[in-house]
């Protein structure tokens, strides 16, 4: 993600394969399942949701980081909550845009 800077193609396409990590990490074979199924739609939602400046794509990244390094911890409270802000950040985002 950091890589992908303000590239909003390719920070979807590196937040979506995030994601996808993180579904095949947790070892459930019916979330891997879900996320198959829904990750046209999840491809379409970053795409609109991806931060479109440097500023916001790094802390995007960093917020990304914590969720990977809450579960490499296997502290689900963190994770989770930390899942939680980058999804708000996310609809803020969108929310953003159409004003």
């Amino acid at each position: 993600m950091v890589e992908a800077g303000s590239n909003r193609r390719a920070f979807a396409e590196a937040d979506l394969a995030f994601h996808i990590a993180v579904a095949a990490a947790s070892g459930n074979p019916m979330f891997r399942a879900f996320a198959g199924v829904v990750e046209t739609a999840l491809a379409a939602s970053f795409a609109i949701s991806s931060p479109a400046d440097p500023e916001s794509a790094a802390r995007n990244a960093a917020r990304h980081a914590a969720i990977a390094d809450a579960i490499e911890a296997g502290d689900a409270k963190a994770a989770r909550q930390a899942m939680f802000t980058v999804i708000d950040e996310g609809l803020a985002r969108v929310a953003e845009e159409k004003e």
